[in-house]
């Protein structure tokens, strides 16, 4: 949906940093145009926007030239006043008072004030199913809370949520699991395992598939 307002500045001379705008210019008879247009709907009362700004001046041939110089994104509150300044590479839905965000490159996470509540660090950061955020650095998975505290060190090859209080680990090709204090409890030595429940999980090693507890013991 295209909102029904389009932002002309004429620069005539000198600097212009016009509110809300992320372009400088310093020459005559330039125009920066902003076509700011909301994505999805509210959620959790913030309306996710995306401006996309374009510079047009006249060159040596008397020819309007027009350039896009960038696409921003950012959110608006209930009465359409911008609240998360339009600065970020993408923004995502509010979900339990938190969006994740792209910045640079890099991904994070931040409040309904615009506060980062994880750095944007990370180049890859998902919500997962058991309510912490899991997030990739330099090629290696970790997960954190929503308060930034980290539960498990971005180090494993892949990490999977926790089901029973323990989470499935990835090093290499074997697999293992770690519980919430990030201490692996069972050694990646197997060829595939499962999500615990009621205190088992089903673990491959060959071709043999058998059950375990939380200690890593066989389960008769």
């Amino acid at each position: 949906m295209l909102l029904a307002f389009i932002w002309v500045t004429q620069f005539s001379q000198g600097y212009i940093n016009e509110e809300n705008s992320n372009i400088m210019a310093e020459q005559a008879g330039v125009k920066i145009i902003k076509i700011t247009e909301t994505l999805w709907e509210q959620t959790e009362g913030l309306q996710a926007i995306e401006v996309t700004v374009f510079e047009e001046k006249v060159n040596e041939s008397q020819k309007k030239e027009t350039t896009k110089k960038g696409v921003f994104w950012g959110f608006l509150d209930k009465n359409g006043q911008e609240i998360i300044e339009t600065k970020y590479d993408v923004v995502w839905k509010f979900c339990d008072g938190l969006s994740k965000v792209k910045l640079s490159g890099k991904w994070g996470c931040i409040n309904k004030q615009g506060e980062e509540v994880i750095p944007t660090v990370y180049d890859t950061l998902h919500f997962s199913t058991d309510g912490l955020i899991q997030v990739q650095k330099k090629g290696k998975w970790g997960r954190l809370d929503t308060q930034n505290n980290v539960i498990i060190d971005c180090k494993y090859d892949y990490v999977f949520p926790f089901y029973d209080g323990l989470a499935g680990i990835k090093v290499g090709k074997l697999y293992g699991y770690v519980d919430k204090t990030g201490a692996e409890v069972i050694s990646p030595t197997y060829d595939e395992v499962w999500f615990f429940s009621n205190g088992r999980s089903q673990v491959r090693k060959g071709d043999r598939r058998f059950f375990i507890d939380k200690h890593g013991v066989i389960c008769e």
